[in-house]
């Protein structure tokens, strides 16, 4: 049997409850008068920064809920909204392998279906080259816990969470239709009473 001492590199994927509700959420959102989005300078896509109200976080509880539970995890911490954007990618559009440091939890809310020729979203393992050859070739490939990428299938309402220290990005993009997703940063505050 296999045992893993210490799990740090994990991601939550699935529809939350309110899909419809989220979706509609970010769609209609307001843009925030703040576009000045300095981590965008190594890489090519188009980013539009979400106004965050007070209330704005209800609309994700649903998902922070599920995912809180799946990781057997009860928390009586508040949750607190720290960025929301919607990013758009057009041919040849691309973002660099990066991490969401130092937020607590970050998500990705895919807001179109993967098509043939679109970006890819993937997780990037920093230690796959510590991993010899003939080890890694003794694991299967479609669930190779060693390949230097996973990817993840873009479907409309899917949402991915991950701890924001994760490294991440999307390849190239190959078609002339846009391909749309919301990101989001969340950190985990003191308790409530």
């Amino acid at each position: 049997m296999i045992n893993i001492p210490f799990i740090h590199d994990f991601f939550w994927e699935g529809f939350p409850s309110n899909k419809d509700q989220l979706l509609d959420f970010i769609e209609n959102a307001q843009e925030d008068k703040n576009q000045q989005h300095t981590w965008t300078e190594h890489c090519f896509i188009e980013v539009k920064g979400l106004q965050i109200e007070y209330n704005t976080v209800h609309n994700f509880i649903p998902l922070l809920t599920t995912f809180f539970q799946d990781l057997e995890t009860i928390s009586n911490s508040g949750i607190q909204l720290t960025g929301l954007w919607v990013n758009t990618y057009k041919r040849y559009f691309f973002q660099e392998v990066h991490d969401h440091f130092p937020s607590h939890i970050s998500g990705v809310l895919f807001l179109t279906d993967q098509q043939e020729g679109d970006a890819k979203f993937y997780f990037a393992n920093k230690n796959s080259s510590q991993v010899q050859k003939p080890l890694f070739n003794l694991v299967d490939s479609s669930n190779n816990v060693f390949a230097a990428r996973r990817y993840i299938k873009a479907e409309r309402g899917k949402v991915i969470l991950f701890p924001s220290y994760l490294q991440h990005g999307v390849t190239a993009h190959k078609s002339d239709y846009p391909r749309r997703t919301a990101s989001f940063n969340f950190n985990i505050v003191d308790a409530v009473t």
